[in-house]
């Protein structure tokens, strides 16, 4: 509840930053699907109820989101491999991945989780481009994605990267040393993962397999937009929103029980030629 002349700026430390934070980032991620697909888009539980529950502060590694409760639970969990406590409601990353690829999904195309091995990978690999898309909404992070790349999309960048902290923990429960497990990353959308890899056993690496196509997606419209003498931030502005609508309108027309990327690429064409004429 916000209290009178309360601007919502609270310290990192304050419990209730952990509350804001989560509250915007998952509005903003909500905003920005919203955009891409052009309608207002419903929780899964529509239409007793059109209301998701935030908890900022689930006290169990096991957090996420439960449509049961109609709830996305963040963890905060003390890290003995860190040994600090990790909060996910101060993660973007980890906000924009439980609200765009599980909720927001949920309710788009319901039987993708919990059905088919391609629709809960898929699920997984929208949050993480749910992540990655809200990131470059952000000027500064444009900046410094350019800055970091040099202007080359293709190369590992800070949106590209998803869970250096938790990459780090998991570097240093193997037994890495902190120089080189802090250079440890266990989900890039930069990946050589291919249909030919035995990934199919591995959610979270087939999820990366679709990642990957849609960063590489991203890569080719930026490349394209450059070439038309487009400066290079605006360029990789068209090419994020061109990369969110594509997806959005692939959403629609994918069928409402997954079992194939090759499905989600023909439904993916589709949406191409109707919308883009291309």
């Amino acid at each position: 509840k916000q209290e009178q002349n309360d601007t919502l700026l609270y310290d990192p430390a304050d419990p209730r930053f952990d509350q804001v934070q989560s509250y915007v980032v998952a509005i903003l991620t909500l905003k920005i699907w919203e955009k891409y697909a052009g309608r207002q888009l419903n929780w899964q539980w529509i239409p007793w109820d059109n209301k998701l529950t935030l908890v900022p502060h689930f006290d169990n590694a096991r957090a996420g989101y439960n449509r049961a409760e109609g709830e996305v639970r963040l963890f905060f969990i003390e890290d003995p491999r860190l040994d600090k406590k990790i909060q996910g409601s101060q993660s973007l990353e980890i906000v924009a991945h439980e609200i765009g690829g599980h909720a927001i999904l949920d309710g788009w195309k319901s039987s993708y989780q919990n059905s088919t091995f391609t629709g809960e990978a898929f699920s997984e690999s929208l949050g993480d481009v749910s992540a990655m898309l809200l990131s470059l909404h952000s000027n500064q992070v444009l900046d410094k994605v350019l800055h970091e790349t040099q202007g080359n999309m293709r190369k590992s960048n800070v949106v590209t990267r998803q869970g250096e902290e938790r990459s780090y923990g998991l570097a240093i429960t193997r037994g890495l040393p902190p120089e080189k497990a802090k250079n440890h990353i266990e989900r890039d959308a930069i990946n050589s993962f291919s249909l030919q890899d035995p990934i199919e056993n591995d959610l979270y690496d087939f999820s990366q397999l679709f990642t990957g196509a849609m960063w590489d997606l991203l890569c080719e419209i930026y490349e394209k937009q450059l070439s038309r003498e487009e400066t290079a931030k605006t360029a990789l502005i068209k090419a994020r929103d061109e990369v969110g609508v594509l997806l959005a309108k692939t959403i629609d027309r994918a069928p409402d029980r997954l079992e194939s990327y090759s499905e989600l690429a023909q439904a993916m064409l589709l949406a191409d030629k109707e919308y883009f004429g291309e």
